[in-house]
This record gives structure tokens, sequence and C-alpha cells, in this order.
């Protein structure tokens, strides 16, 4: 009886490590794949020196082309500026008019490194160089910034409330003129139409002189729609210019001879 109890309890605590057993390696597995750490793989290794990292933490992805290839794995504060290191899945090919800098996901927060590895044409660096990063862009920061220069700009005296407070006090001067009848569009507008019948009737007796003339009738319809009548005019104005340059020609000898038989 000893023995089966023993031989049971001794089953049991096999049957209990095993399960443990298993569970520590589903959690395992499970890290590993929300981790999304690839062991036993061939890592590289990306150092930046950054003035201000805006906030970049360890774990923070590092981004080639749109597409996460690695994360910080370490931050590091010293006199020449804040040391980003960055562990990769795969090699980064600098070239020497490369880009790197730290870039907001959201107004919310968050941050990633992005690296831009230059253009073919340019130099290769060697694997080992110390790169440097661009100066961080502040979203939020700016944002502020450019509340705050609008809010002076409405605010401040001579800004731009004041000078819409003087428009609008200028319109309400034309638009109380106009109600009160002042002023040519103010007596159009008014409810004596005298002025508006006026217009009209005006406006009516052009268009009828218009189409009078269109059809010919009177001496300048006659002048517009008959070629005969037009070049007779401009013969005659012709003439007339030519009478007179002649006399204009004439003159002096006239007034010389003139002259000379009044002396005798």
């Amino acid at each position: 009886m000893k023995k089966d109890s023993m031989a049971r309890e001794l089953m049991m605590e096999v049957i209990v490590g095993g399960f443990m057993v298993l569970i520590f390696l589903g959690l395992v597995y499970f890290t590993i794949i929300l981790s999304r750490e690839r062991w036993f793989q061939t890592k590289y290794t990306v150092e930046v020196i950054f003035r201000d990292v805006m906030g970049l933490r360890v774990g923070d992805s590092v981004v080639v082309r749109g597409m996460p290839i690695g994360k910080v794995k370490h931050l590091d504060l010293r006199r020449d500026g804040v040391h980003v290191f960055g562990m990769l899945d795969q090699p980064v090919h600098l070239r020497q008019d490369y880009r790197i800098r730290v870039v907001s996901t959201s107004i919310l927060g968050g941050r990633y490194l992005q690296i831009h590895e230059g253009s073919d044409s340019a130099p290769e660096l060697p694997e080992d160089t110390v790169c440097r990063g661009e100066e961080a862009y502040d979203l939020m920061a700016d944002a502020a910034e450019a509340v705050n220069a609008l809010k002076k700009a409405l605010t401040e005296k001579g800004g731009i409330l004041d000078n819409f407070k003087d428009a609008m006090a200028k319109i309400q001067i034309v638009a109380d003129r106009l109600e009160s009848g002042k002023g040519t569009l103010g007596k159009l507008l008014s409810e004596d139409d005298t002025l508006y019948r006026d217009l009209s009737s005006t406006v009516s007796s052009l268009k009828n002189i218009t189409g009078k003339i269109e059809k010919g009738e009177g001496t300048i319809g006659r002048l517009v729609q008959e070629d005969g009548i037009y070049n007779d005019v401009k013969a005659t104005v012709k003439e007339v210019r030519g009478a007179v340059d002649d006399f204009r020609e004439n003159t002096p000898v006239v007034t010389f001879t003139s002259i000379l038989f009044g002396a005798l």
C-alpha cells in the first residue's frame, strides 16, 4: 500500500512538473512572437548622435524606407549629445548624403528613428561610421508657437482684430447711408423709386435709338448701314482737308504781297 501511494505521488509530481514545463515553453514562444524578436540571427548596430532626441525611448522602431528593420536598444547621454544605438535585423548601407532623424508617430505621442540611406550616386560610408542625426522636428511645439503668434497678431494693438473692427465699423456706416437713402446707390435702393424709373426710362430710350441705328433709320443709321453715304462723307472730308492744306501753303505769300504793296 505504501509503495502504491508513493508511486502515485511520484506520478502526480511528474505530471505537474511536465505541465509546468509546457506552460513555460508556451510563454517563451509567445513572448518571442509578440515581441517580434528574432533570436539566433545576426544583428547589426547603428550609432547616431543627436542634440535632442525629443523623447525617443528604448524599444522604439528603427525604420528604413517605411519598413521597420530594428529597434532602439540603448540611449547614452554624453557631452557631445545623445548617442542612440539601434539594433537592426539587416545591414543598412549608408552613403555620404544620408539623413537620420527622430519622427513623431502621431500628435498623441510616440517616436521612431527614421533612416534615409542616401542616393546611389554618393560614396558609401564604412559600416562602423558614427552618424549625426538631424535636428528633431517637434510638431506640437511648432503648433503651439503658431497659435501664440496668431493670438498675438489678433490681440495686439493695431493687429488683425483692430483692423477687422475698423472695417466692420466702416461697413456699418455704408449700410446706414444706404438704408437712409443717401447717395446714388441709396436712392436706387430707397422706397421712392423715382430715380430707378428715370434710369429705366433712359435705358429704354437708348435701346430704341440703338435699334433705329441698326435698322438704318436716320442720318447716323444711314452712315452706319449704307457704304455709299459713308464713302461720300469720307471724300468730302478729304477735299476739305486738301483745301485747308493749300490755304496754309499760300497764306505766307499772300501776306507778304499785301505788306509789300501796302508800303508802296
